[in-house]
């Protein structure tokens, strides 16, 4: 893992280290965002996975997707670890891309994970808001 001045907290280091292990790829700034490195549905659920034997905390898909930037992720661990919600889980319309204007809505498919359309809100241009509707089944 290569020591950046701006990983500043120990979960942020812990992190880095399970996603370049995981993406096979140097996790450079705490900006840097788990699906724009090449995650995937796949690699999404070892990480999960794996932050539970390693931090000792569910870390649930809900909010790791909406926390998918390393600074983000590191203080939902952190969060958990304090027995603080970092995020609501009960809500089932997340926010997958900010922007103004009318939010492109897209809707869970059959097996009820949003994961697939993380793609295509970083396609889309800067500043259109996708929110996706997840399944009231994984909720939480």
């Amino acid at each position: 893992v290569r020591r950046e001045e701006s990983r500043r907290t120990p979960t942020e280091e812990s992190l880095a280290a399970l996603w370049e292990e995981l993406l096979r790829t140097p996790v450079e700034t705490t900006d840097a965002d788990f699906f724009a490195l090449g995650g995937n549905s796949l690699v999404f659920a070892t990480l999960l996975r794996d932050i539970s034997r390693r931090h000792g905390v569910r870390l649930s898909a809900h909010t790791a997707f909406r926390a998918r930037t390393l600074t983000a992720m590191a203080a939902a661990v952190d969060a958990l670890r304090r027995r603080t919600p970092s995020e609501t889980d009960g809500s089932l319309v997340v926010p997958l891309a900010a922007g103004d204007g009318v939010p492109l809505i897209c809707f869970h498919p059959l097996g009820g994970s949003l994961l697939g359309y993380a793609p295509l809100a970083g396609l889309l241009p800067p500043g259109q808001a996708v929110w996706g509707v997840r399944s009231p089944g994984i909720a939480g």
